[in-house]
């Protein structure tokens, strides 16, 4: 049984038009991260397969151990978040001629911007959108989704199609003290090769339909691991994120659903205020009916509740797990 909290957000994340790298801040990343040997086939990655290769990430405070170099085509990352905050991995494929240490030196902007928004000077998309930044790049990675927020303890996976390119990953969680785990060094490379896993879409045990301010569930969750297929019914005119929740009997929903919002202060800041299991991004232009797979495990019996975070605004729907 599904039911309803709703609550709509007072601003927003920026849309994709945001000038820049500015544009591609994301709710709802490590240079010093370990290294793998490269070729794609250490790290964690299964053989060749119909089901997707595997590809094993850690993440630590604040870097992420994953192998260097991966194939193309379907593929799941497998993260565990060994840290003592809660993390995310957005993935954001670099255009042809810029280089990963183009993007690092973007990272001072984001310093700008979020003490800015920390400060209380700049609230919301309208004002970040409006605000002055010197010397913004005039590219931006091509984000593609993301690897939902997943609290400290906890295992999550994500299926993606990924085509041959130069990726970033980074974590734009924010740090008690205001700074984003981007900025204390949280981001790493990661090439895609030509070479193709051959894999198939992943199948599915759930399906969750997100449209307006409901989310219709097709199947039960039950205990243990669960892979969720996430569709969006609208065409996205910017992120559109969906996360599940653990709720225990002082979670409040609607602190929830605000601290989703990155440009607030506060917002997408550890601690967070719920137990975050994983989840999606779909990214801006997504097309209307965009799936996006992602797996949660070690669900026991209780309430747990989809968050999902749009350019509109912020909902929640409660489900049980018998």
């Amino acid at each position: 049984m599904i039911s309803a909290h709703r609550f709509q957000a007072s601003s927003t994340r920026p849309a994709r038009s945001f000038v820049g790298v500015l544009a591609v801040l994301l709710l709802t990343i490590g240079l010093t991260a370990c290294q793998s040997s490269g070729d794609g086939s250490a790290g964690g990655e299964a053989e060749e397969t119909d089901a997707p290769p595997v590809v094993e990430v850690t993440a630590l405070d604040y870097a992420f151990q994953a192998p260097d170099t991966i194939r193309s085509g379907w593929t799941t990352f497998r993260l565990k978040n060994k840290a003592e905050e809660i993390h995310e991995i957005e993935l954001g494929r670099l255009p042809e001629e810029v280089t990963y240490a183009d993007y690092v030196e973007t990272i001072p902007f984001w310093d700008t911007i979020t003490a800015r928004v920390e400060a209380g000077e700049l609230v919301g998309r309208r004002e970040v959108h409006a605000a002055p930044v010197p010397n913004v790049p005039n590219w931006s990675p091509q984000f593609i989704t993301s690897l939902g927020l997943i609290s400290p303890g906890r295992t999550a996976e994500k299926t993606e199609y990924l085509a041959p390119g130069t990726y970033v990953m980074p974590c734009f969680v924010k740090s008690p003290d205001g700074q984003t785990h981007l900025s204390k060094g949280m981001h790493r490379k990661l090439v895609v090769r030509d070479d193709s896993t051959g894999a198939t879409e992943p199948d599915a045990d759930v399906e969750v339909r997100v449209g307006g301010d409901t989310v219709n569930q097709d199947g039960a969750l039950s205990r243990g691991t669960n892979t969720i297929a996430a569709r969006f019914a609208e065409e996205s005119k910017g992120p559109q994120a969906i996360n599940l929740i653990r709720v225990e009997e002082d979670t409040d929903l609607e602190a929830v659903e605000q601290w989703m919002n990155w440009y607030t202060k506060g917002g997408l800041m550890a601690p967070a205020p719920a137990e975050f299991l994983g989840g999606d991004n779909i990214h801006s232009e997504a097309p209307k009916g965009s799936v996006a797979y992602f797996t949660v495990e070690d669900l026991e019996p209780g309430r747990y509740a989809w968050v999902v975070w749009t350019s509109e605004g912020a909902f929640s729907e409660t489900v049980t797990v018998e």
